[in-house]
């Protein structure tokens, strides 16, 4: 199938680790009517559904409870972008550190992936509390700084943009006001990019082209030494190396070309 490369960059994982941890170890801080702070409390973040961290409204009271207020996100869709596709033939290429090997991948795929954050709260002004530690940082868009694929030190900039935000009630027992659970949602979409297979290539350092007559059978273009200094079967030789013969791959050096012509 495909091309039958198999590779696996993990670039799902990673942006959803990275935007995980963008809200990762947020705190809302209670006040007294003096505005003293009296009390720090953690707003601890997991992955999954809104609907895992919120009961539902038949739940018996009995039931375990959750502390609030806590956060959960989730990736909800991957779209492709054709917006901010570009050329496809275009190269990626990135020189090992021995600067011996250049590593290289057709251009990358844009795609945007659909994240939803719910902020869960009892109380009006610690959702309100944890909105506004968020919403200052996109404009609507946060750039993020990703090492997209370590192993060749690819580090591409991904925006993460606020599309909008929408709050709910919810009850966590029946209709009662007493048991009110405050929920936010956060829409978030991240310009993401895909990179295909790692390609890996050697300096070039000697190329042969032997030109024959025409009437000269296949089996006669095996016999020719491409390394003699003679000319056997062949009319003419052209030759081409780096100059200087000692170029590593992301050196800035030109071509030495020769000529050998069969004059017997």
């Amino acid at each position: 199938m495909l091309d039958n490369k198999i590779f696996y960059h993990k670039i799902t994982e990673r942006i959803v680790s990275a935007f995980g941890d963008l809200f990762n170890n947020m705190f809302i801080l209670r006040t007294d009517s003096n505005d003293n702070i009296v009390q720090k409390i953690g707003c601890p973040l997991s992955y999954g559904p809104k609907e895992k961290f919120i009961p539902a409204v038949d739940r018996l009271q009995q039931a375990i409870s959750i502390s609030y207020p806590r956060m959960a996100f989730e990736l909800t869709g991957l779209t492709y972008d054709s917006d901010r596709k570009t050329h496809t033939m275009q190269k990626i290429r990135k020189v090992t550190a021995d600067n011996k090997v250049l590593n290289y991948a057709w251009n990358s795929v844009p795609y945007n992936l659909s994240f939803e954050l719910t902020i869960i709260s009892r109380f009006t002004s610690d959702g309100l509390a944890i909105i506004e530690q968020i919403l200052p940082y996109f404009t609507p868009e946060f750039n993020l700084k990703l090492n997209l694929i370590p192993s060749i030190d690819l580090i591409k900039d991904f925006p993460i943009v606020l599309e909008g935000v929408s709050p709910q009630h919810v009850y966590e027992f029946g209709q009662d006001s007493e048991n009110k659970i405050l929920s936010w949602t956060l829409n978030f979409k991240v310009k993401a990019e895909y990179i295909g297979y790692i390609n890996s290539q050697g300096v070039i350092t000697n190329v042969i082209a032997q030109l024959y007559a025409s009437n000269t059978s296949d089996t006669t273009y095996q016999l020719e030494n491409v390394q003699s200094a003679n000319l056997i079967y062949a009319v003419s030789r052209y030759t081409v190396q780096p100059d200087p013969i000692s170029s590593l791959a992301n050196s800035d050096f030109g071509y030495a070309e020769s000529w050998t012509i069969k004059t017997e």
